[in-house]
């Protein structure tokens, strides 16, 4: 079994961020209707994000009170607790950080999804009981590192996941993209900049990833989203 097709779906200013003050234009606004439709469209039964991103949006930064779930060993197993639903958001959380209050995902006239938390075995005991507890899935990508390729065979194996979809921040696009593991990408544009030099970039690269090179695409398609916003469709040139 060959590994999953990895679509990397993002919006971005005109300056390749991919937050920051221009998502509050109007242009942006448009853009951002169709980027929600598409995600839907593109009808992956996974989709991917890294713990800021989910924290930015879904859990707030809210905290856990772990004391009622101390003192108990778990084993280091995968645990899917609903095995049929229709699409899983996953969250790439290395250490269990994330304050999740229920097990699905009901965002901007989405599908629901069943959230799962990827984690390496260093995770908190404690956390991995709170899981349970809320039948928040789990899954373990590594010892003390998150290791993208075994993610990615384990989304296929254990969830049916043959396509991929992608969606940041810019650190979890980087190590996907220097791991090798973009087939495609599908990038809308709103017609907006800031110049900003704090907020992340599509592409984040990590200091303590190794140095590969440059990756290259092909022009899929483009398509004008609205009066000024650009959906550009890349396929990965394979060397």
């Amino acid at each position: 079994m060959g590994k999953p097709y990895v679509i990397c779906h993002m919006m971005t200013s005109l300056d390749g961020k991919i937050t920051g003050d221009y998502m509050s234009t109007v242009g942006a606004d448009y853009v951002g209707e169709k980027y929600d439709k598409l995600h839907d469209d593109f009808k992956t039964k996974v989709w991917v994000c890294g713990r800021v991103t989910f924290d930015d949006n879904f859990t707030f930064y809210d905290k856990i009170d772990l004391t009622p779930y101390k003192g108990v060993a778990v084993a280091r197993e995968d645990f899917i607790a609903v095995k049929d639903a229709e699409k899983y958001a996953v969250s790439v959380d290395p250490h269990g950080k994330l304050a999740w209050k229920n097990n699905t995902i009901d965002y901007n006239n989405r599908v629901l999804s069943h959230v799962v938390e990827v984690l390496t075995e260093e995770v908190d005991d404690a956390y991995l009981s709170y899981l349970q507890s809320i039948n928040v899935s789990y899954i373990f990508a590594g010892k003390n590192a998150i290791d993208l390729n075994l993610l990615v065979e384990k989304l296929q194996s254990l969830l049916g996941a043959n396509t991929i979809l992608l969606e940041g921040g810019g650190v979890l696009n980087g190590a996907f993209l220097n791991a090798g593991l973009i087939d495609e990408l599908s990038l809308m544009l709103a017609p907006s900049a800031d110049g900003s030099t704090t907020n992340n970039t599509l592409f984040e690269m990590q200091p303590d990833l190794p140095k590969v090179n440059p990756t290259s695409f092909n022009l899929k398609s483009i398509v004008r989203v609205g009066n000024d916003g650009l959906w550009l469709t890349y396929t990965v040139k394979k060397s």
